[in-house]
C-alpha cells in the first residue's frame, strides 16, 4: 500500500514537472552536427531551457564531449555558448542567434553546425 502511494506521488510530481517544462516559453530544441574531415561523427538534438547547461558525451574512436548553454543577452537577443572537444581538436564558440537560423563554425578539419528551434507550445 505504501509503495503504491509513493509511486502515485512520484508520477504526479513527474507529470507536473513535464507540464512546466513543456509550457516554458524559454524552451529550445537544439540540433548539433559535429563533423571531422566532412564525415559526421555525432548529431545530437538536445532540449534546452534558458540558462540551464546541458551536455552530451560519446566514447570510442570518434569521442565527442559537448556542453552548451543558452542565455538571454538583452531584450530579443539570445546567445548559445558551446564547448566541443573531440580527438582532433576543440571549439568553444559563442553564437548570437535567432531561432531557425543555421550556425556554423570550423577549425581545421573539425566543423560544428547548429540549429536552434524555439518551443512552439
Amino acid at each position: 500500500m505504501r509503495t503504491r502511494i509513493l509511486y502515485r506521488a512520484f508520477f504526479i510530481a513527474l507529470a507536473a514537472f513535464a507540464s512546466v517544462v513543456a509550457s516554458a516559453t524559454n524552451f529550445y530544441v537544439v540540433s548539433f552536427e559535429v563533423s571531422r574531415s566532412g564525415q559526421t561523427i555525432a548529431a545530437p538534438s538536445l532540449m534546452m531551457l534558458e540558462s540551464e547547461p546541458v551536455s552530451f558525451k560519446t566514447s570510442g574512436e570518434n569521442r565527442v564531449e559537448l556542453s552548451a548553454v543558452i542565455r538571454s543577452v538583452s531584450a530579443g537577443e539570445m546567445q548559445l555558448i558551446v564547448f566541443l572537444k573531440t580527438e582532433s581538436g576543440e571549439l568553444s564558440p559563442a553564437f548570437m542567434f535567432t531561432p531557425n537560423a543555421p550556425l556554423t563554425v570550423s577549425s581545421g578539419d573539425l566543423e560544428l553546425r547548429v540549429k536552434v528551434d524555439r518551443n512552439k507550445t
